[in-house]
């Protein structure tokens, strides 16, 4: 794709498992070039043990989480589901954060929903300290003090340091926000943002929110996707959804998602699909959701309206679509996507092409480098494996480093080596020593130039 890349988003599950079909649209997203798949979590499953399931069955998509719930975990909870999952991926793992709403963290959780952007903050905080590994983890925080010596505590706690070293210490954190202080703050303190609703011919709701994000910063919003000849059956789906969210997923006195749709200029109607919703009526609540507001932040209709509506994304700062559909949809997008926005089956080509790396040349280098077939960064004497953050010292120093593909959770694997030499500018030369996964051969070349 031409400046966007495309997700997998398989949210939550229903009453049921949803069996080995999500591994089988997983695959199938890889085997198109997607990006990256996502899962989530609600109140029903956990959001890391499918994730885990699904990257054992994969090679090369990003594994983002959107979202794990703050109040599932503590902090070093989270950043120890974090780093296995990262390790047991070979460096592919995104995490996806979210405060979800009061009805759940005081209903599900059993805890107090109160300064959730102050909390967000302190929580990434401490998952960066672990993630970092530089000394025992401390925090004087509100809400997540380490060691903990409140009511309660036999005052034994002691500051602790992750037994196992994590395989990347930058690994990404989005978050998902909706709140104008919870936005603005995502764009300062994370490396991605993950919007519920989005709307590239409302980026002016966002705008001001988002200035403060540094070079590199990705924009991810769920899209769902619905190829019908007739709009409004293709819409339906996405009514129906906006119609629980804005009408019920919240009280009658504090709903972030109908606020959210207020915002982005639909007030009144915001009002009326709650009032309908709690009364009763979620059919009529549906119904209420306007046509124009679903289709903005949706893929749906004609297989050739669609591809015109993708050339409006391409103009909004969005980085990655998170395509939310069914497997059709997945084995028919390269059918009716127009070629500008296809995704290929091989998504890095070697030779004397350049590779772009979008945005800041540290944060999408590692994306890049798994496509190629080339895993983590490791030392030039084979010891362990190092975080791509190594490699851009290196690049910066002029140094060489050695890249090697680490064994796979399905078994060992044959290493993919390579050479890197920076050249003028902020290119780096790679030249493919042996081959691993995916399209990297011996003796292919290929540059990286920083976007």
């Amino acid at each position: 794709m031409a400046g966007l890349s495309l997700g997998l988003q398989l949210g939550y599950w229903g009453a049921l498992p949803p069996g080995n079909t999500h591994v089988e649209m997983a695959r199938e997203a890889e085997r198109l070039g997607f990006d990256s798949v996502w899962c989530a979590e609600s109140w029903g499953n956990d959001v890391f043990t499918p994730l885990a399931w699904i990257g054992a069955h994969t090679e090369k998509l990003r594994l983002g989480t959107a979202v794990a719930q703050l109040s599932a975990r503590t902090p070093t909870a989270c950043a120890m589901a974090t780093l296995a999952l990262d390790h047991l991926s070979g460096g592919r793992m995104i995490l996806g954060l979210g405060v979800s709403g009061p009805q759940v963290v005081e209903g599900w959780y059993g805890q107090p929903y109160s300064k959730p952007v102050t909390r967000t903050r302190e929580y990434v905080d401490i998952i960066r300290k672990v993630l970092a590994r530089r000394e025992p983890v401390t925090s004087d925080g509100e809400f997540y003090p380490l060691p903990y010596n409140g009511p309660g505590s036999w005052g034994m706690g002691k500051p602790l340091k992750s037994i196992t070293h994590p395989l990347r210490a930058d690994v990404p954190i989005f978050i998902g926000a909706e709140g104008p202080k919870n936005v603005t703050q995502t764009a300062e303190i994370a490396d991605g943002w993950l919007p519920l609703y989005y709307s590239p011919y409302r980026q002016d709701v966002y705008a001001d929110q988002i200035a403060g994000a540094g070079e590199g910063f990705e924009i991810c919003p769920t899209v769902t996707a619905s190829i019908n000849d007739n709009l409004q059956e293709a819409l339906y789906p996405v009514k129906a959804m906006l119609g629980f969210y804005i009408g019920g997923m919240g009280s009658a006195k504090r709903n972030f998602h109908k606020e959210l749709m207020g915002r982005m200029g639909f007030p009144d109607e915001a009002d009326e699909i709650q009032r309908l919703f709690l009364a009763g009526d979620r059919e009529a609540a549906i119904d209420a959701v306007p046509d124009q507001f679903a289709d903005e932040i949706s893929l749906c209709g004609p297989k050739d309206r669609i591809r015109e509506k993708l050339q409006d994304w391409e103009n909004s700062p969005v980085t990655s679509l998170l395509i939310h559909g069914d497997i059709q949809l997945l084995r028919t997008w390269p059918s009716w996507c127009s070629e500008s926005h296809r995704p290929t089956k091989a998504p890095v080509q070697l030779g004397s092409r350049q590779l772009r790396a979008e945005g800041c040349l540290l944060r999408r280098l590692r994306s890049v480098l798994l496509q190629a077939g080339i895993g983590p960064v490791g030392n030039p004497h084979g010891h362990g494996h190092r975080p791509v953050g190594h490699l851009g010292r290196g690049f910066r120093s002029a140094g060489r480093r050695l890249v090697r593909s680490p064994a796979r959770a399905l078994g060992p694997a044959p290493p993919a080596h390579a050479r890197f030499r920076r050249t003028a500018g902020a290119e780096l030369h790679c030249l493919v020593l042996t081959a691993g996964y995916g399209a990297a051969k011996p003796g292919a070349s290929f540059r990286l130039v920083a976007g």
